[in-house]
């Protein structure tokens, strides 16, 4: 079942064309990027796999993309592009022209185009092994609204580049290489990852255009949106930020990218704003890294984790055509919880060739590492992908979120009387709650602090069951407390904030905590 948004009149929808039209010949001169070229698809053998596969043979279950209408392919793409670098004022300037690469590209799509609803789903892969998190959030949403998924390559990071010689690489085009050097031979990515921007809008072009080598020429793409979680968050505010959005279009003047939605990234936090080029970064404070407003929409979306480093400017919430923005802050989970069921079958495939399962991180007592959060990030994102669609098809505003409170003594979030983070967004886990969303409170666990699931440096927010007393408070019986959540399911659909697919999902998760909860 689909969400609606509404419905616009004949004449309103007029005006609105006429209206973006007008935005669209007052735009600064632009540029339409030159276009790679494509090899492909490359054929798929029991010797030669596509690292990152939905579904990988003898391994965890996948979205069964046959069963959904849809096939997997990968292609290879090659062109030329530019590397940029700040000058003494922080303005963006060339560093080094057309530098050459090849990167690889996976393709999701319905087999039968009549069933493409005209949208992709742009994915930047993780400089970390190259994941793709907003796949792993969104799938279910994208095969069942017919959208079309492209997951391309942008490159390693600094991090990544560390990894010791002698170890397995951990950036994603040397994992590609390790994982099969003969299939992915053709891979040439520069030393200086900042070249992704150049192929980012290059890709971007490719999908949207007639060329013949657009492995989608068929399709017809309408709209192109973009997600990304955490790293990519950032990375996209710095696509936009650095012009990049503004300065290349299409030939007709529109932009490549139709709306973005920037995952678990803070512009205030020093990993808010990815690096330029591998030499340089803009600091922390300068007013640049406040999210930019551009003429297609923009929804930042953040746990609990970047909302307490949230501080300072921000972009204005804004309808304007010129301006679409909104701001959600999610308490209850910290950064990178909530988006997938954790199941990787990249993982389970660079496992079954040697690569080493990895140490715990943090040394941390077992005791100390509790249930994580089952606040659903990755429904929330799908209601993100809805509504930017509402809005940038139909001039369809989505809600808007409140801010999340912050103590002013702790610099966290400020708790209620069960011990949840007040303010936000509010999702049912939160407001009909059998849990307290926060740090582990054992006096044996004070000393050393558990991490997060994402990893150090991040806040810890796990999931604490309410003690009989505190549900006894709360609820009458199993059966009060499930008519409340689904009380507030039902308002977060009416409002926009959940579609009605995941509200049911979440609803038999609720049963079979209720069961576990009153005994």
């Amino acid at each position: 079942m689909k969400l609606e948004m509404g419905q616009m009149s004949l004449r309103s929808q007029f005006m609105y064309a006429i209206l973006f039209g007008w935005l669209l010949a007052l735009a600064p001169p632009s540029t339409m990027p030159k276009l790679p070229k494509v090899i492909g698809p490359i054929p798929v053998t029991a010797d030669s796999q596509i690292l990152g596969a939905e579904d990988v043979p003898g391994g965890p279950p996948s979205a069964n993309l046959p069963a959904h209408g849809y096939v997997e392919e990968e292609y290879f793409v090659s062109g030329t592009a530019n590397i940029y670098q700040y000058d003494s004022n922080w303005n963006r300037t060339l560093k080094q022209a057309n530098v050459p690469y090849t990167t690889r590209m996976v393709i999701r799509r319905p087999t039968d185009r009549a069933k493409f609803s005209g949208t992709v789903q742009y994915e930047c892969g993780h400089p970390q092994m190259g994941n793709t998190g907003n796949w792993n959030a969104t799938k279910d949403y994208i095969l069942r609204h017919g959208d079309i998924f492209v997951g391309v390559m942008c490159g390693a990071d600094l991090i990544t580049r560390r990894t010791p010689a002698t170890a397995p690489p951990t950036g994603a085009p040397f994992v590609l290489k390790w994982f099969d050097a003969k299939r992915y031979a053709p891979i040439d990515w520069p030393e200086d990852d900042g070249i992704r921007y150049d192929v980012i809008a290059q890709t971007g072009a490719l999908l949207k255009s007639k060329d013949k080598s657009n492995p989608l020429a068929a399709y017809n793409v309408q709209r192109i949106y973009c997600a990304g979680w955490s790293f990519t968050g950032s990375l996209w505010r710095v696509y936009i930020n650095e012009g990049f959005h503004d300065e290349y279009r299409m030939p007709n003047g529109s932009p490549i990218f139709d709306g973005y939605l920037l995952g678990i990234s803070s512009s205030t936090f020093s990993g808010g704003y990815d690096p330029l080029n591998n030499d340089q970064n803009l600091p922390v404070g300068n007013p640049r890294r406040v999210t930019k407003s551009v003429d297609v929409p923009v929804i930042e979306q953040m746990s609990e984790n970047e909302a307490i480093t949230n501080f300072g400017p921000q972009a204005p919430e804004s309808d304007d055509l010129k301006s679409r923005h909104r701001l959600y802050e999610v308490p209850g989970l910290t950064h990178g919880n909530g988006l997938g069921s954790g199941v990787n079958g990249m993982r389970f495939q660079l496992t079954q060739h040697g690569y080493p399962a990895g140490a715990a991180r943090g040394g941390v007592n077992a005791a100390c590492r509790p249930t994580p959060s089952d606040v659903p990030m990755g429904d929330i994102a799908i209601a993100s992908l809805s509504n930017m669609d509402a809005w940038a098809r139909k001039n369809i505003p989505p809600p808007h979120g409140p801010r999340m409170k912050i103590d002013p003594a702790t610099k966290l979030g400020l708790k209620d009387t069960y011990g949840n983070t007040e303010g936000g967004l509010r999702t049912a886990q939160l407001d009909v709650p059998l849990a307290r969303y926060g740090d582990n409170l054992d006096p044996a666990c004070t000393v050393q602090r558990p991490q997060s699931p994402a990893g150090s440096g991040f806040i810890s927010v796990w999931r604490f069951s309410l003690s009989q007393e505190q549900l006894a408070v709360l609820y009458k019986n199993k059966d009060d407390y499930l008519s409340k959540f689904k009380k507030r399911l039902d308002e977060l659909v009416k409002d926009h904030w959940l579609l009605q697919p995941e509200a049911d999902k979440q609803f038999e998760i609720a049963k079979v905590n209720a069961v576990a909860a009153f005994r």
